[in-house]
């Protein structure tokens, strides 16, 4: 995806993105193949022991300086089969611990 977040934005909503083609044909083959790209990480930390809210507090702060990490993928209200970016302040990724 485009490292500019506001690249091709409505004018009434700079907190949108609008998706390219290439991006929005992924989504849609994502959709097609029950999820086939969903994004997901597990991350195995070895070492001095990390506790959980540091880490939230970490991801807290990466979420503030990147916009991708704190937005959801919505319709295109304007454009049908077509997505966009979309910010959420309130969007929180989820962060568990696996004993």
């Amino acid at each position: 995806m485009s490292s500019d977040f506001h690249q091709d934005l409505p004018a009434n909503n700079v907190r949108q993105r609008l998706l390219s083609p290439a991006e929005n044909a992924l989504i849609r083959t994502s959709l097609q193949h029950q999820g086939y790209m969903r994004l997901g990480q597990v991350l195995h930390l070895q070492g001095p022991y990390i506790s959980l809210e540091t880490i939230t507090s970490v991801i807290g702060h990466l979420q503030h300086r990147h916009p991708f990490l704190r937005s959801r993928l919505k319709i295109n209200p304007t454009k049908p089969d077509t997505y966009l970016m979309e910010e959420d302040e309130t969007l929180r990724l989820k962060i568990r611990e696996i004993p």
